[in-house]
């Protein structure tokens, strides 16, 4: 009897037991409830923007059509590394965990919510703050401890953006030395130790230049299109101002550039901007710059320095067969008594109609045909009566709306490479022997 009523105390515990267990299951089973969240925030809301760390405090306020930080100076600010912060908030936020109702002020250091230690962050509004957060350690997995100015309650969370919120002038200020766009620019002028340069946006044709000086210079435009980037996006890695530039101009070279570019955007020569690059700061890494009218100086990375010290090769066009791939193209190949007629096949492909019946793999004509597209010398000589292009040497003609192209191929290869010309140009081409030896394979393959 009495271990009846032992097993049935035994069960009854396992039962309670069992229960409580279960219920530990399912709650631990349910997702954590966010105690509370922040709204989407545009960055068109935000009219400022403030967070203080331990190590220095930063106050960013929209100013006209950009940001402007008043602590700890008073810098223009880069839009776009505003922007970005911004973005990180564009959906609401609110911790995923609820770590403690209530936590003393002496007991928040433990959590790095201490005022010694917290990060307090402020995105606010015209009616007031958006977001404010103070975000304490952090913790495995990228989450921090949280916590809200007017609640005593401690949190875990992903705080949006948390690593781009960087103390310093420098982590925030627009070091960029233009405020244009590279569209905008419609004239550069290019004084460097190869010669002096006059380059002119064209009004027909988006992206095409012409050279007004040199006089009949064929310039690159894809060249000057990199170099208008360059110019719009170029930043400094140093912006010296004050004494500091003041100190630092004795050595920086200026009075005597070693490269001028006269950026110029409309039509108007009151919008000419003059960019000077002078010595080298740091030897073979930067170099010191101006722009004239402005009192600040600027470090500029050796690479900067050198998209602007520009020979007249490197500007110059080299393009030898240029032409759009369309149905109205015609590319016939003759040498001697062979003639090879091809035509574009359908979205990419090419096709040989004459002769008849001609076997041609189709990947290596549709290769060697759209390596005519746009062709390229390797390099360019300005007289081309060394070619030797007699009337059994091979031929290209390139037939399009815009006109006959007619390239003749000289023997070779020499040096790995073939000489060239081009009816009604005075240049000689050279050639790399690869693409040439490509083209001449696959045409003289054509056979009914």
């Amino acid at each position: 009897m009495q271990i009846d009523q032992t097993n049935r105390v035994l069960l009854a515990t396992a039962a309670v037991l069992a229960i409580a267990t279960l219920i530990r299951l399912g709650q631990s089973s349910q997702a954590p409830e966010a105690m509370w969240s922040t709204s989407a925030v545009t960055e068109t809301q935000v009219r400022a923007i403030s967070f203080k760390k331990p190590e220095g405090a930063v106050q960013l306020e929209r100013a006209d059509a950009g940001w402007r930080m008043n602590e700890p100076s008073s810098v223009s600010v880069e839009a776009q590394k505003v922007s970005t912060l911004l973005g990180d908030w564009s959906e609401p936020f609110g911790p995923d965990l609820k770590l403690a109702d209530s936590v003393s002020e002496d007991d928040l250091a433990a959590y790095g919510l201490d005022e010694a230690q917290r990060t307090e962050l402020s995105l606010v509004g015209s009616a007031g703050p958006l977001v404010e957060l103070h975000i304490g350690k952090s913790i495995a997995g990228g989450s921090h401890y949280l916590r809200r100015p007017s609640d005593r309650g401690v949190y875990r969370g992903r705080v949006p953006g948390v690593f781009r919120l960087q103390t310093g002038e420098e982590a925030w200020r627009d070091m960029g030395l233009f405020a244009f766009d590279k569209d905008e620019v419609t004239s550069v002028q290019l004084t460097n130790s190869h010669g002096d340069f006059h380059f002119v946006r064209s009004s027909g044709a988006p992206g095409t230049w012409t050279a007004e000086r040199p006089p009949g210079f064929r310039v690159a435009s894809r060249s000057i299109d990199t170099m208008s980037r360059s110019l719009a996006n170029l930043k400094a890695q140093k912006m010296l101002e004050g004494a500091e530039a003041q100190a630092a101009r004795s050595r920086a070279g200026l009075d005597n550039a070693r490269v001028v570019v006269r950026v110029g955007q409309g039509t108007s020569s009151k919008s000419e901007q003059v960019l000077r690059f002078g010595a080298e700061d740091d030897p073979n890494h930067t170099v010191f710059a101006q722009v004239d009218g402005r009192d600040s100086l600027f470090v500029v990375s050796m690479g900067a320095f050198r998209q602007f010290d520009k020979s007249r090769s490197e500007l110059q066009d080299r393009t030898v067969l240029s032409f759009e791939r369309s149905p109205a193209v015609e590319v016939r190949f003759v040498e001697g008594e062979l003639a090879v007629v091809a035509i574009p096949d359908g979205a990419r492909d090419w096709k040989v109609v004459l002769p008849e019946g001609a076997g041609a793999s189709d990947a290596e004509l549709k290769l060697a045909m759209n390596s005519l597209v746009n062709l390229q010398a390797a390099e360019l000589q300005a007289d081309n009566s060394a070619a030797d292009t007699g009337p059994e040497s091979p031929r290209i003609e390139v037939k399009s709306p815009t006109g006959t192209q007619i390239l003749r191929i000289g023997k070779g290869p020499i040096d790995g490479k073939y000489l060239a010309t081009v009816d009604g140009r005075s240049e000689l081409f050279v050639l790399r022997g690869t693409v040439v030896e490509r083209l001449l394979k696959v045409f003289r393959a054509q056979k009914p």
